[in-house]
C-alpha cells in the first residue's frame, strides 16, 4: 500500500509540474526591442538599445551615435547605425552589441546604416555611403544606382530600407533629386508616369505576398485633408484625424490583410498646430497616441507596438526636449531622453 501511494504522489508530482511548466511556456511574453539613441550630459547622442525596457549603451559618448533599424535572428540581435569618427559619420552595424566592419576599404568613409534584415544566415544592410546608394550583404557593399546617368559620377542618392521575401532583395530608397526607388535584387524601378506627383522621403518597406508597401516621411502638398501609403506604386488614401492637415508615415508593417502604419499628424488652424501628434493608422483609421512621433510599428500576437519620440515642438528644429517612447496598444512607456527610432519584437 505505502509503495503504491508513494506512486501515486510522485506520478501526481509529475503531472503538476507539467502542467505548471506548459503554463509557463504559454504564458510567457515576447521580448520587446527599441533602438535610437539617449542624450549624456554633454549632450552628446549615444546609440542605444532597449531589451524590455532596459538600456544598453552601443557606444561610449565621446561622439554622437544613432541606431536606426534592429532585426533578431535567433540569439542574434542585429543594430543597424551610424557613429562619428574623425568627424565623419560612419555607418554601423552592431552584433551583439560588438561593432562589425562596414567600409569597402581600410580607410574610414562617410556614410549611414539606415536598416538591417537577416534572411536564412545573410545579413543585409540599406544605407549610403559617399552619395551612393548602398547594400551590404554578409558586410559587403554594392552600390545600388538610379536611372540618371549621372548618378554614376555625382552619387546615387540613399538607400533606406531592406527586406527580403521569397528570395528576393527588395530596397527602398531614393535618387540624388530625391525621386524614390526600389530596387530588386539591385535593378532599379521608379513609380508610373502618372505617379509622378509622390512628394518624396520614402522612408519604410514591407512586402506581403506579391504587394509592395512603402510609407513617406511627408505628404503630397496638393491635399491636404488626407494622408496616403504607397501599394505596389499605387498611392492609397488615409484617413485624418478632425482637424489635422500635415501628416508623415514613418513605418508600416502588414500582418495578414491589415495594414498598420506609424507616424504623425499636426493641426490644421493656427490654433491646433501646437505639437505633433504621434498616430498609428489601421486599414486607413488614424488613432492618436499623444504629443510626439511614431517612428516604428510592429504588430505581434495581436498587440500593436509603436517606437517613437514625445515632445514638443514640430519636429522640425532640433530634439532637446524629446523623450524616447514605446506606445503598446496606445499605452505610453518612457524610455529615456532621446528618440526611438524602430521596434523589433519576439
Amino acid at each position: 500500500m505505502k509503495k503504491y501511494f508513494n506512486c501515486l504522489v510522485s506520478a501526481i508530482t509529475t503531472i503538476v509540474m507539467a502542467s505548471v511548466a506548459y503554463a509557463q511556456n504559454n504564458n510567457s511574453s515576447p521580448d520587446v526591442y527599441v533602438v535610437g539613441y539617449e542624450k549624456n550630459a554633454q549632450g552628446k547622442q549615444i546609440a542605444t538599445l532597449w531589451k524590455n525596457g532596459k538600456a544598453q549603451y552601443l557606444t561610449n559618448g565621446d561622439t554622437d551615435s544613432n541606431a536606426n533599424s534592429i532585426f533578431v535572428s535567433g540569439k542574434d540581435i542585429y543594430v543597424a547605425g551610424t557613429y562619428q569618427k574623425n568627424g565623419m559619420n560612419v555607418p554601423a552595424l552592431w552584433k551583439n552589441g560588438e561593432l562589425q566592419n562596414l567600409s569597402n576599404s581600410p580607410d574610414i568613409y562617410e556614410g549611414v546604416a539606415n536598416s538591417v534584415y537577416v534572411s536564412n544566415s545573410d545579413v543585409y544592410v540599406a544605407g549610403s555611403g559617399d552619395g551612393f546608394a548602398t547594400l551590404w550583404k554578409n558586410g559587403i557593399p554594392q552600390q545600388l544606382h538610379g536611372k540618371n546617368p549621372r548618378a554614376v559620377n555625382n552619387g546615387s542618392g540613399k538607400a533606406i530600407s531592406v527586406f527580403v521575401s521569397s528570395g528576393n532583395v527588395y530596397v527602398l530608397g531614393s535618387d540624388i533629386n530625391g525621386n524614390p526607388l526600389l530596387w530588386v535584387n539591385g535593378v532599379v524601378k521608379q513609380p508610373n508616369a502618372n505617379q509622378s506627383y509622390l512628394y518624396g522621403n520614402p522612408i519604410s518597406l514591407f512586402v506581403n505576398g506579391t504587394n509592395i508597401y512603402f510609407s513617406e516621411r511627408s505628404g503630397p502638398v496638393f491635399d491636404s485633408t488626407r494622408a496616403f501609403f504607397w501599394k505596389n506604386f499605387t498611392m492609397s488614401s488615409l484617413s485624418l484625424s478632425p482637424r489635422k492637415r500635415d501628416w508623415g508615415t514613418n513605418s508600416v508593417f502588414v500582418t495578414g490583410n491589415d495594414v498598420y502604419l506609424a507616424g504623425y499628424e499636426i493641426g490644421e488652424y493656427v490654433e491646433d498646430v501646437g505639437p505633433a501628434v504621434a498616430t498609428v493608422w489601421k486599414n486607413g483609421k488614424p488613432k492618436s497616441l499623444g504629443s510626439g512621433w511614431g517612428n516604428s510599428v510592429y504588430v505581434s500576437g495581436g498587440n500593436v507596438y509603436v517606437a517613437g519620440r514625445e515632445g514638443y515642438g514640430l519636429g522640425f528644429g532640433g530634439y532637446e526636449g524629446y523623450y524616447a517612447v514605446l506606445w503598446k496598444n496606445g499605452v505610453k512607456t518612457v524610455l529615456g531622453n532621446g528618440i526611438a527610432n524602430a521596434v523589433f519584437v519576439k
